[in-house]
């Protein structure tokens, strides 16, 4: 077995010690959800949850009212197909133009190892997706949230299957920041 791979993956992993708590314009929020994704003992990505602290995370992330964001640090593109499976590209086409669409696209198969992707939504200033601090598109809508979400639960109601998996990620150890 080749371990420079593994080493390279343990060394991005270590490198994404995501915040306890981030600024998102005027607004604070706290890490609400975290949690790792692996396969076979693979990690694939660390991804932390943002909220403003004391809110619901699953009432906050249906909210358009309610500011949230997802971190997300790529450790490996091992598992990932080189096109945006298409359940998502069909439900993101469905709210962005055809320019933004491309950028997505073309984000998503730049991606690499050691990346951070970050989508936050702020109310009145809507939603933005970026990859190392880059921004990458940016829409008033948070219909692009809902409908990410409702394709995320795959037929599942969307309020149960939140509550469910966020449960399942509580943020365990203290977070920088």
């Amino acid at each position: 077995m080749a371990t420079a791979p593994l080493i390279g993956i343990a060394a991005a992993a270590a490198a994404f010690a995501l915040p306890g708590s981030l600024r998102l314009g005027d607004q604070t929020l706290a890490a609400a959800s975290c949690a790792r994704r692996e396969t076979l003992g693979l990690s694939h990505y660390t991804a932390t949850l943002y909220v403003r602290a004391g809110e619901s995370a699953p009432v906050a992330l249906l909210d358009p009212n309610r500011a949230k964001a997802l971190d997300i640090g790529l450790l490996s593109r091992a598992f990932m197909p080189p096109e945006m499976p298409r359940k998502y590209r069909r439900a993101l086409a469905e709210n962005l133009d055809d320019d933004a669409m491309d950028r997505v696209r073309e984000a998503y198969r730049a991606l690499r190892p050691g990346d951070l992707i970050r989508i936050a939504y702020v109310p009145g200033a809507g939603l933005s997706v970026s990859v190392n601090g880059q921004r990458i598109i940016a829409t008033p809508e948070h219909r692009v949230v809902e409908s990410i979400l409702v394709t995320w639960a795959n037929g599942k109601p969307l309020d149960q299957h939140l509550r469910a998996t966020l449960a399942k990620h509580p943020c365990h150890t203290p977070l920088t920041g």
